[in-house]
């Protein structure tokens, strides 16, 4: 049997039995699923953009400025990921709710970051740039 180490806020054995790493993956298998299908969802997502992007930005780029603008593309999709984690850091020194109760500091155990500004802010971004990807034409010149 298992039990709450009220100290620390675990989960305990109390029969000295410890588990295995493939009893807990057979215990946790359908997280493994979650996440495998999570990863296929940003597959999906995140390749058409990357090929359209660099396809019509040939297409309306001279041969000369094309080198510059693929170049930028992919520096801010390489910066971006290391970007977020900063970000990540700087949004869990602010409380969930941006209100801590009264006598919570971020040194508590109870404290929990603002997490959801991480996806918040860049949603917010995301969405206004959509805007104006919408006003792209709807056949591509002929080049």
């Amino acid at each position: 049997s298992s039990g709450i180490n009220a100290e620390y806020g675990e989960t305990v054995s109390t029969n000295d039995e410890a588990e295995s790493a493939g009893e807990y993956a057979v215990r946790n298998h359908r997280f493994y699923w979650m996440f495998i299908f999570g990863s296929l969802l940003q597959g999906i997502g995140a390749t058409p953009p990357g090929i359209a992007g660099s396809t019509y930005m040939d297409e309306i780029f001279s041969q000369k400025a094309f080198g510059i603008a693929i170049s930028v593309l992919y520096v801010i999709a390489f910066l971006g990921f290391p970007i977020s984690m900063l970000l990540g850091a700087v949004y869990l020194q602010y409380y969930v709710t941006l209100d801590p109760p009264a006598g919570l500091t971020i040194r508590d155990k109870e404290w929990v970051g603002a997490w959801w500004m991480g996806m918040f802010f860049p949603s917010v971004a995301v969405l206004f740039l959509s805007f104006f990807v919408g006003l792209y034409p709807r056949q591509m010149p002929a080049a």
